[in-house]
């Protein structure tokens, strides 16, 4: 992990009362909770308008339903603050550090009744906005019809502030998480543009690049998957891949999994090294390497397989490249056509690539390999965070769970 972003894991220790519970309206709380009206523990008030022309640079926050948008020369709400949506995004709940405006598509808090308004923020995030919002039209929630929601929640402000900086401090992971995650996104996007271009060269490196199309560096012309429907997953039957099962990074994220029935499975089964690109709609040149712990995969119509001759051509490398800048551009040119955008196997077999030795393909690939595993083991233990979160404001936010 970088030496300049250290993040530890939660520590908060709990203890559970269990004989200290009651089972009011709101379902079982701890004895020392109440439930009350929203509006008895807090007062929403609409924000205020502030037209484009009249904004003027500044150091107050200027707070829209979708979060801090820029600032202004002047405030209308002191902090601390919470904010959320009044109309159109609504169910997000943002704390505001500093003196801030809330924009007039927002509700904010104008009295917090002596709560701890850092546990309101987290507090507010149970409340399902979208059951309180407008039928039709834009989304919206009435403050009137907040105030009048039930909530369990504690009256003692040590044990708000005990809930609050619990979540928060795992909120400040999950920000250092998500940073650190970026830094190495775009660690990674910066060594692709510099070793894929030949710009950057590898110590021990030398030599031209030569450039060749993709179609001479195949073992055999470009497939077509299988045309046939998906059905319900089953272990009896081999997994499909579609153009919907392959994520922007190119990875197999199907959801859900589906199956396929098919006689043709040698034919349509993927093997290690082969690559698919998508062929046509919005997704097309998207593409994926295909490997052995997705499993047995048969892929379907509306995807291009192709496999490169290994001796020339490393199938990692040729993935790697089609996530350049270059890759897109081309991709951009080659699908603008009538009708819907696409791109056949004849039109990939143009693909120009830029060509090092076997050598130097494979020590490209295998440190962008070693950031690829950096990012998937930070994105893992981020997810696995972000549970833990979850889980602490069921427990903590409905005092099934105590701090001790």
């Amino acid at each position: 992990m970088d030496s300049d972003m250290q993040v530890s894991e939660p520590s908060a220790k709990y203890m559970v009362k269990a004989e200290e519970y009651q089972q009011p309206e709101a379902g079982i709380i701890p004895h020392e909770w109440t439930v009350k009206r929203l509006g008895e523990i807090v007062t929403f008030q609409r924000g205020f308008d502030l037209p484009h022309r009249n904004r003027k640079s500044g150091d107050y926050p200027i707070v829209t339903s979708s979060g801090f948008e820029e600032f202004h020369n002047e405030y209308r709400a002191k902090a601390p603050g919470v904010v959320t949506g009044r109309y159109g995004t609504i169910g997000q709940v943002f704390l505001v550090a500093t003196d801030y405006w809330p924009l007039n598509t927002t509700l904010y808090v104008r009295d917090f009744h002596g709560n701890d308004p850092n546990f309101i923020s987290h507090l507010l995030r149970t409340v399902d906005f979208h059951s309180h919002s407008g039928k039709s039209g834009v989304p919206g929630v009435n403050r009137n019809d907040l105030h009048e929601i039930k909530t369990a929640y504690p009256a003692d402000i040590a044990e708000q502030q005990a809930i609050a900086t619990a979540l928060s401090d795992t909120d400040a992971l999950i920000d250092a998480l998500e940073q650190l995650l970026a830094k190495k996104r775009q660690v990674k996007q910066g060594a692709m543009r510099e070793l894929l271009t030949g710009e950057k060269r590898l110590a021990g490196f030398h030599g031209e690049w030569a450039i060749k199309i993709l179609g001479d560096c195949l073992s055999n012309p470009p497939e077509y998957g299988i045309n046939a429907p998906a059905v319900d997953f089953s272990d009896q039957l081999p997994t499909y891949i579609r153009i919907t099962d392959i994520t922007d990074d190119g990875e197999f994220r199907p959801n859900p999994k589906v199956s396929v029935k098919t006689h043709n499975l040698e034919q349509y089964t993927l093997k290690q090294g082969d690559i698919l690109f998508t062929r046509t709609g919005a997704s097309v040149g998207k593409s994926y390497l295909y490997t052995k712990k997705d499993g047995p995969l048969i892929f379907a119509g509306f995807l291009i397989r192709v496999r490169a001759k290994q001796e020339e051509l490393l199938p990692e490398f040729l993935f790697a490249l089609t996530k350049t800048e270059n890759y897109w551009k081309w991709v951009t040119v080659m699908s603008m056509r009538s009708g819907q955008p696409g791109i056949n196997g004849n039109e990939y077999k143009q693909l120009p690539i830029p060509v090092p030795s076997i050598e130097e393909q494979a020590a490209i690939a295998a440190i962008l390999s070693d950031m690829d595993t950096d990012i998937t083991e930070l994105e893992t233990r981020l997810g696995k965070v972000r549970q833990v979160k979850q889980g602490m404001m069921r427990e903590l936010l409905t005092g099934r769970t105590r701090l001790a």
